[in-house]
């Protein structure tokens, strides 16, 4: 976490993603298709476990968020691919993969602040509040409402709580 560079936010919308898990699926259905693919086959996948089909939209585009992904439409089809960053992490064996997508986490520091004060915080999750003051101080593209920083901060806090449960996978 100290020595993770911090990057630039992307000018694009803040991702709405609570369960990592399912951008780690989506990037792995781009590998078993050849690095890209389709978003009509997409929908259609049974491997990428979305409950609706706009789910899908949430988790592409934080893949896309963390410069692991990106999309193309061409023709009228959207279509997605693995960035040159997306295809070096998920080549990667288990735990450095893990460590990739870590790193391309908090290279955003509000990731980065929230675990920070997270960890300074005996490991308790910090109140949501809190993680939507630190949002508003971090001036984060395409969040123009109180309702969507409290939504944002729920997949902030899911990203963090995830990070920490390899912590515990790796130490248990």
């Amino acid at each position: 976490m100290k020595t993770e560079k911090v990057v630039e936010e992307p000018k694009i919308p803040f991702p709405q993603a609570n369960s990592f898990s399912r951008v780690i699926d989506f990037l792995s259905v781009l590998v078993d298709n050849d690095g890209s693919m389709d978003k009509e086959k997409l929908v259609s996948t049974t491997t990428f476990n979305v409950v609706v089909s706009r789910q899908i939209d949430y988790y592409t585009a934080a893949a896309i968020y963390l410069g692991l992904a990106q999309r193309e439409r061409t023709n009228g089809n959207t279509i997605y691919s693995l960035t040159k960053k997306g295809q070096l992490i998920m080549t990667m064996p288990y735990k450095q993969k893990y460590l990739g997508f870590v790193s391309s986490i908090l290279q955003h520091r509000i990731f980065k602040r929230v675990l920070h004060a997270q960890l300074n915080n005996a490991g308790i999750p910090i109140n949501k509040d809190e993680i939507v003051k630190m949002m508003k101080e971090e001036n984060l593209y395409g969040i123009d409402s109180e309702t969507t920083f409290v939504r944002r901060a729920s997949s902030i806090q899911a990203w963090v709580d995830w990070i920490l449960s390899l912590h515990e996978e790796y130490e248990g």
